[in-house]
């Protein structure tokens, strides 16, 4: 459930600082693209300062459309997709002229006081990163999903977070379930013992593993992970519209039903790679596919094309099942009107 809220983060691809929040923003630095113009003001709605937006930034690190700290991953995404990006796909952050005393303290929720900090270069460059992602397996309050006995905990879970994560509160919510899921999982086991091994659940596995090696043997399971990587890069990040994710829909069938049938399997590692890889061109797809079900923008979701948020529509979960033909099969369920008990959390 709600796969569609991943997060990301402006990280530093070339040079120091570290990008991703402290104090760096409130310097007030100037983003430049590959020409060396600077180009955050024009994205800026009227009325809304770079001086204002880089202050919301330093509240959290990862993209969120709650506040107006948005701008500056709209802006940097939107610059690199139209070329402006450099050699290495990034954009300059330029301190020069920047008066290092004006930096504010970092805030404790993110790092230990410090004396003092050091600038290290004057120009680096930056880009985003995924950082974590909000959904996953929809479990009870005690960790179970759907599957009976099947039992998740952490960042592989839909969270009590909603759209949003900001202020490290998977730390706690790791800890807290972690534990509830562990001693439940543990008394499970207990009550239940051994079972004999069901030999008809072998059968879609084994389908599903000769599917693979019988191509041409042509193909590379590292450059279908490369190819969803430029892909998901392009149309997943920070800003995303429908013919985008339809590009990138179009692009994962593609890479798993045409390419990765094509890799070559030599040996046990080659088959795990490739179940890898289908996994996440798997994933890549869902995500997109329900990027482009929720047709508003919230938390770090952000569509070009339906920029405001609804909670009228979508104040909502969106959950995912295969249906008959192994394809996925969307329902939208209320905020905690679950008939089965599960927690359900809507984004907020």
């Amino acid at each position: 459930m709600n796969i569609e809220f991943m997060q990301y983060m402006v990280r530093e691809v070339k040079g120091t600082p570290p990008m991703g929040g402290g104090p760096w923003w409130t310097l007030n630095p100037v983003l430049r693209n590959r020409n060396g113009e600077e180009f955050l003001q024009k994205y800026l709605p009227a009325g809304i300062t770079v001086e204002e937006v880089y202050e919301q930034r330093t509240h959290h690190y990862p993209y969120s459309t709650r506040d107006i700290s948005k701008w500056l991953d709209i802006a940097i995404q939107c610059e690199i997709r139209s070329g402006n990006g450099n050699e290495r796909n990034a954009i300059y952050v330029d301190f020069s002229g920047v008066d290092i005393t004006t930096a504010k303290p970092a805030r404790p929720q993110h790092h230990p006081p410090v004396e003092g900090i050091e600038l290290g270069d004057e120009i680096i460059d930056i880009a985003h990163s995924a950082h974590a992602i909000n959904g996953g397996i929809r479990v009870d309050e005690f960790g179970e999903s759907t599957v009976p006995g099947l039992f998740a905990v952490g960042e592989t879970i839909a969270g009590p977070h909603g759209a949003d994560r900001l202020g490290g509160g998977m730390l706690a919510a790791c800890n807290v379930f972690g534990k509830r899921a562990g001693e439940k999982a543990a008394e499970r086991a207990r009550s239940e013992g051994s079972r004999e091994f069901n030999e008809s659940a072998l059968e879609p596995v084994m389908n599903r593993i000769n599917q693979f090696g019988n191509g041409s043997g042509e193909g590379s399971w590292f450059d279908v992970r490369k190819s969803l990587k430029a892909t998901a890069g392009n149309s997943l990040i920070a800003v995303r519209s429908a013919n985008l994710l339809e590009q990138m829909r179009d692009n994962c069938s593609t890479l798993r039903y045409e390419q990765l049938l094509d890799v070559a399997i030599d040996n046990r590692q080659d088959l795990l790679r490739v179940l890898e890889t289908d996994n996440l061109v798997f994933t890549a797809d869902l995500m997109a596919l329900t990027a482009l079900h929720r047709t508003e923008s919230r938390g770090s979701h952000y569509r070009e094309d339906h920029p405001e948020r609804s909670d009228e529509n979508w104040d909502k979960s969106i959950f995912w099942k295969l249906g008959a033909d192994g394809e996925p099969q969307p329902t939208a369920g209320k905020y905690r009107q679950d008939p089965e008990g599960s927690i359900q959390v809507a984004p907020v």
